[in-house]
């Protein structure tokens, strides 16, 4: 019984930090700089986070997507070309850290530009229970 407590509060704690997971946008909003991005977390997969960038853009437009670290460094960059697309991105923890993350979407032929930042929290969970004997 004590096991399954135990691993029940791990569950927890992992559970409580992934959904405390936010992003922010670095600079102005995706409307307001005409560039019609969104980026979610959508879970993780062998304990790395993975994010779904969709660009909602109704008539052919090319963008460059920049992933950058903390620390500024290029992580992963790429051109992308049509309508309505859709990426889903993973990022190796072990490498870096997830928190600090920046995805910036630019526009190449207006040379708008949206960014969003990832900040992840982790609390920590403690539950208490009482077994008759």
């Amino acid at each position: 019984m004590k096991t399954v407590i135990n691993t029940l509060s791990r569950i927890a704690i992992v559970f409580v930090a992934v959904l405390t997971m936010s992003f922010s946008p670095a600079t102005g909003t995706p409307g307001e700089k005409g560039i019609p991005a969104e980026l979610k977390y959508i879970g993780s997969m062998n304990n790395y986070p993975r994010f779904q960038l969709n660009l909602n853009n109704s008539e052919v437009e090319e963008f460059v997507v920049i992933i950058k670290s903390k620390n500024n460094e290029v992580i992963y960059k790429e051109k992308v070309k049509g309508t309505f697309i859709s990426r889903k991105y993973q990022l190796n923890t072990e490498e870096f850290e997830a928190s600090g993350v920046t995805f910036e979407v630019i526009n190449t032929q207006n040379k708008n530009r949206v960014a969003y930042t990832v900040n992840e929290t982790s609390r920590l969970v403690q539950d208490v229970s009482i077994t008759a004997l």
